[in-house]
């Protein structure tokens, strides 16, 4: 609807007078179109990191990661994907957790946009896979995971899927 005020609106506002517009239709398309622009092209490029030191006597002292929605797709591309990786290398992390959502659309056209991730530079890297990086119906469900699957797998990532990964150095169940 705020797409189409806009793409409607601007024009008629060019052609009609703006004092026969109501003040609230005008204020709705400004703070339409910003929420449309910021939403599209500047929230889904924010990187945000954020660390706590959590102490559990049971278990090693570990870095951990996680890092979630990676959703690239037509607003993030492969320099995205090479940011986060960068950033994470910055992080000295013994182990990074990718709970799902890799692409957002179809697999076939973006799934390359994470061979960045085989560049990671952690001991242990798992993923699993989001509600995105399935589709609704078969056979494009098992299609699209499947891809994005083998994805991960190349990057180097330990997929779980209903199952866990034993770390023996650690002594710890993934």
């Amino acid at each position: 609807f705020i797409t189409l005020a806009i793409l409607i609106g601007i024009p008629v506002l060019v052609v009609w007078k703006f004092d026969k517009w109501p003040w609230w239709f005008l204020l709705l398309l400004v703070v339409g179109g910003w929420v449309v622009w910021y939403g599209s092209y500047v929230e889904p490029k924010k990187l945000v990191v954020k660390e706590f030191n959590i102490q559990i006597p049971a278990l090693p002292n570990l870095r951990i990661g996680l890092i979630s929605d990676i959703h690239v797709g037509p607003y993030k591309d492969r320099a995205w994907v090479e940011r986060v990786v960068k950033e994470i290398n910055t992080l000295d992390l013994d182990l990074l957790l990718i709970p799902g959502d890799f692409v957002f659309g179809g697999a076939e056209k973006y799934v390359k946009e994470l061979v960045p991730l085989k560049d990671l530079k952690v001991e242990k890297k798992f993923a699993t896979l989001g509600n995105h990086d399935h589709d609704i119906v078969e056979p494009r469900n098992t299609i699209q995971s499947t891809i994005v699957s083998a994805s991960l797998r190349e990057a180097g990532l330990i997929e779980l899927k209903n199952s866990r990964f034993f770390w023996e150095e650690q002594g710890i169940w993934i």
